[in-house]
């Protein structure tokens, strides 16, 4: 015995309460014994949640394809996207290309070879001194 000044009634523990498996086994039992049997009448109780399930069902399939629909559109327009800058990687470089002094020059040459007349001369040369930079003190 402790050495314990109890006043009143020395209170209960309680033990916890386990499910026995007689219990489980007795409820899922009860489950499996409810009889679903349809009338025209709970048919019709449910008709409201059956149709928005079904709502849902659809707007669900409709949504699914939608997306699969944009994301084929995005994938061609990024496709679509790469293939233009690619050509105008293209057409800049060949822009560049062709705005350089020779290959001006020597379109040039051949322009006015086309179009001068036998005595004249060529009119239009190759820069062979570098431009400089005039400076004013």
């Amino acid at each position: 015995m402790s050495n314990k000044i109890v006043i009143g009634d020395e209170p209960k523990i309680e033990e916890e309460k386990k499910l026995d498996t007689s219990q489980i086994e007795g409820a899922v039992k009860r489950l499996s014994e409810i009889d679903f049997k349809l009338n025209a009448k709970m048919l019709i109780g449910q008709m409201p949640f059956i149709l928005f399930c079904f709502g849902l069902i659809v707007i669900l399939i409709w949504s699914s394809h939608n997306n699969d629909i944009l994301n084929k559109k995005i994938d061609k327009l990024t496709k679509e996207n790469k293939e233009l800058r690619n050509q105008y990687i293209i057409n800049l470089s060949e822009i560049m290309n062709a705005s350089r002094q020779s290959n001006i020059a020597e379109k040039l040459k051949l322009f006015s070879k086309e179009t001068q007349n036998s005595n004249d001369t060529d009119y239009v040369k190759e820069a062979i001194v570098p431009p400089v930079k005039i400076t004013i003190e």
